[in-house]
């Protein structure tokens, strides 16, 4: 199994060569996908993290951390979200992930 070899597994919830693009979304699959990679990862007793790379959006952050993310890769529909402070942002996501962790 290679995957116990792996500090962490890198997933992408959107579709590649579309970032920046205002029609691109988390593919419909993104969060069975995060919960299938968790199961695998927990099944086996591995301490491998799984990282998120692509729109991770505020308004997402909740459902991709109680999916079993690890870590978000933050970028312009989170903490660079535009109207807002970096700090604020921060606390926004901070918010958002709590919410993602409560059982």
């Amino acid at each position: 199994c290679v995957i116990g070899s792996c500090d962490y597994v890198l997933l992408m919830p959107i579709s590649p060569g579309y970032a920046g693009s205002r029609d691109e979304t988390i593919v419909d699959y993104a969060v069975e996908k995060i919960c299938a990679c968790r199961e695998y990862i927990d099944r086996r007793g591995l301490q491998t993290k799984i990282i998120l790379d692509g729109r991770v959006s505020m308004d997402k952050i909740a459902s991709l951390v109680r999916a079993g993310a690890d870590v978000l890769v933050a970028g312009s529909t989170s903490l660079f979200l535009p109207g807002a402070s970096l700090q604020e942002n921060k606390a926004r996501m901070q918010d958002e992930i709590a919410k993602g962790l409560q059982p």
